[in-house]
């Protein structure tokens, strides 16, 4: 198996956020803490440093740099046998043999994968990121992201495969594929895998019901959260909306379930998930990114003209906020909430001394 040599695992200048970053990996052991605490701030767009830590983030390489050629090994040496299993390879090579120049063939082909993987499935990785050459229909990232989907599926029925999941998985792929270093990005398919599958396993709770309120689904009750830290922080803004009936249920479904991936670029996504990837509370802080979402758009919802439909296409449409903008904004929801935390919980000291 082709890993990072240790001497190319060592070779990090410092400067900036992303080579703070660097820095921190450097080390014999990596200071976790200290990492996802750079992470949050944001890392610069380097395609070495973003696609390991997030490989630490979400599992698959620990704080032990010396354990990372063994433990990745292990991760990909079991995807490739879940592949077999399944048949996946089979049909892969298949497909890679009749070529793709063959117009006959190329539907004959999509035919069966579209019998094998689902129609839904792959029509949704094919409307994947349009404008990124990277996700081309029936270029190598889309094939990954067909094949991820369809053995995360097999692996997890009471899971299988939802709508927005290949929208979870694609910043993933991305971080991945374009990896400079190509002894990692010779693995991208195997180790998005890994991470999608340590991702969905911390989502998949937004899709069943949830244990605090069997009536709802998990994805219900955060948006209920939502609703209420809302009118906490802009109960003008709350209130208008209430009046006209533009309840978060209608907008903010999608929020959740792909993290905020279908809203905002490629690009800006990777930022955003920098910040709920390292969240020490595992996005916890993404109802106060939609929270500060609804309220950059105060203005235009507020307008006399902004009735329900105007009011939900502002909503539902690409934010005009920018992410730094927004991810200050919402840090700044969080410290008002924790000042008022911390006040109530001085208030009860006093009155209550131990």
């Amino acid at each position: 198996m082709e890993c990072l040599p240790e001497e190319e695992a060592a070779a990090f200048p410092v400067s900036s956020k992303g080579s703070i970053a660097r820095h921190l990996l450097d080390a014999l052991v990596i200071d976790m803490g200290a990492l996802q605490d750079t992470t949050f701030r944001g890392l610069d767009n380097d395609a070495s440093v973003r696609p390991i830590v997030w490989r630490m983030l979400l599992g698959l390489l620990g704080t032990y740099p010396s354990d990372w050629p063994h433990d990745l090994e292990l991760k990909r040496g079991s995807y490739e046998n879940l592949k077999s299993h399944y048949g996946v390879d089979d049909l892969h090579q298949w497909r890679h043999a009749l070529g793709k120049d063959d117009e006959t063939l190329v539907h004959d082909i999509e035919k069966v994968w579209h019998e094998l993987f689902g129609i839904e499935l792959c029509q949704d990785v094919a409307r994947t990121h349009v404008d990124l050459a990277f996700f081309a229909p029936h270029g190598l990232a889309s094939e990954w992201m067909v094949r991820v989907l369809f053995v995360f599926a097999k692996c997890h029925p009471d899971i299988g495969y939802c709508q927005g999941m290949h929208e979870v998985l694609a910043p993933l792929v991305y971080v991945f594929g374009t990896d400079e270093v190509k002894e990692w990005s010779n693995h991208a398919e195997a180790d998005s895998f890994g991470a999608f599958e340590t991702l969905m396993q911390l989502l998949a709770p937004l899709h069943l019901m949830s244990k605090q309120d069997p009536t709802k689904t998990g994805a219900q009750m955060q948006i209920v959260r939502l609703h209420k830290l809302l009118r906490q922080h802009d109960a003008g803004l709350w209130l208008h909306l209430n009046s006209l009936a533009v309840l978060p249920e209608y907008y903010s479904f999608r929020w959740y379930i792909t993290l905020l991936s279908h809203e905002f670029t490629m690009d800006e996504t990777l930022r955003i998930w920098d910040t709920l990837l390292a969240d020490s509370k595992r996005f916890a802080f993404l109802h106060y990114v939609c929270c500060a979402l609804i309220i950059s758009h105060r203005d235009a919802l507020t307008n006399r003209r902004a009735d329900f439909g105007v009011c939900l296409t502002i909503l539902q449409s690409k934010p005009t906020v920018s992410v730094d903008d927004l991810l200050k904004s919402a840090e700044a929801l969080r410290e008002v909430d924790r000042r008022t935390d911390l006040a109530t919980r001085s208030r009860q000291h006093q009155a209550n001394p131990a």
